[in-house]
This record gives C-alpha cells, sequence and structure tokens, in this order.
C-alpha cells in the first residue's frame, strides 16, 4: 500500500512504516552495547514484551475504534 510507506524521490518504497521501523531499530540495536540486557533469558523476554505491547496496541487499537495510528506512530512503534 503505497500510502503505508516512505516515498523516496516519489517512488514508495517496498516496506511500510512499522517494518521501516523495525528494521531501522534491529540495525540501532546492532550498534548498542548493553551487557545488562542479556544477562539473562528472562530479561531478553521482558524486554521483547515491553517492545511488543505499544507495537500491538498501535496496530490493534484502530479496529476498536480507540485510536488512529498514523505513520509516525507506526514508525514509533516498530522502532
Amino acid at each position: 500500500m503505497p500510502e503505508r510507506s516512505f516515498a523516496l524521490l516519489g517512488i514508495p518504497l517496498a516496506v511500510c512504516y512499522r517494518c521501516c521501523g523495525i528494521y531501522l531499530g534491529l540495525f540501532l540495536g546492532t550498534l548498542m552495547k548493553n551487557p545488562w540486557m542479556h544477562r539473562s533469558p528472562a530479561t531478553r523476554r521482558c524486554w521483547v514484551l515491553a517492545a511488543t505491547i505499544p507495537l500491538a496496541l498501535d496496530a490493534l487499537l484502530p479496529y476498536a475504534g480507540l485510536w488512529t495510528n498514523t505513520g509516525l506512530s507506526r514508525l514509533i512503534t516498530g522502532l
């Protein structure tokens, strides 16, 4: 859907705002060194859950009519 993706020189990119944020977050995460984040599997699960909750809310609340997501909200929750 062209209206849900960034455009470069008028040509829409192949990924949506949210996926672009996810890819950017993965890239930026590889540049960071956080030894406290990788101490235990439980800590990693908590971080993944904490990051997934806003993304899921941004994706599901429009179906309930409680939220209207935008390109910026998709990008930020993906990030």
